[in-house]
């Protein structure tokens, strides 16, 4: 049962021990001690034990633990019966070869035990279902709180990083000299500008956005950066229009896009091209950002220290699990940036 195989194991070794002595014990004060009834209920609790570890092992395999009460309901009630049925038609011929007498254990016999040993299934289904939801529920809280930490921590961090005074310098003296020259250009500036403080304010205090509403940003940057760089920087957006509402976290594209800007297309005294594409690749979203330029081996030591892609990747993790991955790398004359992720059924 992967990395809580150990743990199991040993709470059934001493769960089904525990039994055998009670049931010895019982039946000693009831009765009196006799070694056949130690043998037979040693054979038993071995065969409780072997059938209930394979059953764990099947519930972990077909995801039973995951089930919603009213299906796991209905499952486990059919699967007591069925696990007490092949218990005692396994150990109840080896008691009466002990005995010396197999006529001794008739249909009275198997149907008692069947009863009996059914009533304990339900019981152990009831303690190992209540354990491993437990277990579930405290693992959720325990990413909720991470969860939260990061958003908050990326909120934090993106106020003071992404939109950081030198890049408000740039923008704000980009306008200014824009205000005479081209009023009508300077107020759309400005306009990109508000959008993007705006979004940076209030959509970092949510864990998921849309993807329109990312994108809507990202256009807003590029027209505010193309002040600076004007015919130098191609941009281009191209997106599978039925992942408009898919649910990403917020500013992950503005950070590639900036990155690529900051790491690409600023290192290249003749300019170049970002884009970025989205589409459908099976069942996972896949978000890409090109842009022309070198791989700088320092981008990824260099981003720990801010939100940047260590932030992105940790958020990636707390939401997708291992159903994420984020990847940068050299395509040719081009730096790619690759983000995977299977979309969350709800936000």
């Amino acid at each position: 049962m992967k990395d809580s195989a150990r743990p199991f194991f040993i709470v059934q070794i001493i769960g089904w021990t525990t039994f055998l002595v009670m049931n010895i014990a019982i039946r000693t004060v009831l009765d009196k001690f006799d070694i056949e009834v130690v043998w037979a209920s040693a054979i038993a609790m071995l065969f409780c034990f072997l059938y209930s570890t394979c059953f764990g092992y099947l519930v972990d395999k077909y995801g039973w633990k995951a089930l919603s009460p009213g299906k796991l309901l209905w499952r486990g009630f059919i699967a007591g019966p069925i696990f007490a049925f092949i218990t005692v038609i396994s150990y109840i011929p080896l008691q009466g070869i002990i005995s010396g007498d197999l006529r001794e254990y008739g249909r009275v016999t198997y149907l008692g035990n069947m009863i009996n040993m059914s009533l304990i299934m339900y019981v152990w289904m009831l303690c190992y279902f209540a354990y491993n939801y437990f277990k579930r529920y405290r693992a959720s809280e325990v990413s909720r709180w991470k969860l939260e930490a990061a958003v908050k921590e990326a909120e934090l961090k993106n106020l003071k990083l992404q939109i950081n005074p030198h890049f408000m310098f740039n923008a704000l003296n980009n306008i200014r000299a824009l205000i005479l020259e081209n009023p009508q250009n300077a107020r759309q500036m400005l306009t990109s500008l508000s959008d993007i403080m705006r979004y940076s304010l209030n959509h970092n205090k949510l864990t998921l956005v849309p993807l329109s509403s990312e994108l809507e940003i990202v256009e807003s940057y590029f027209e505010l950066i193309s002040i600076q760089y004007e015919e130098k920087l191609i941009k281009s957006i191209e997106v599978d229009p039925a992942l408009l509402q898919t649910k990403i976290p917020p500013m992950m594209i503005q950070l590639l896009v900036e990155n690529a800007i900051k790491h690409g297309i600023s290192q290249l005294p003749q300019g170049g091209e970002v884009k970025v594409n989205v589409f459908k690749e099976g069942k996972q979203v896949m978000v890409e950002v090109r842009n022309s330029g070198q791989l700088n081996t320092n981008v990824l030591r260099e981003e720990k220290t801010g939100i940047g892609l260590q932030n992105l990747k940790d958020r990636l993790e707390m939401l997708y699990e291992s159903n994420s991955s984020f990847d940068l790398s050299q395509v040719g004359s081009q730096v790619v940036a690759t983000i995977k992720f299977l979309p969350l059924s709800t936000p």
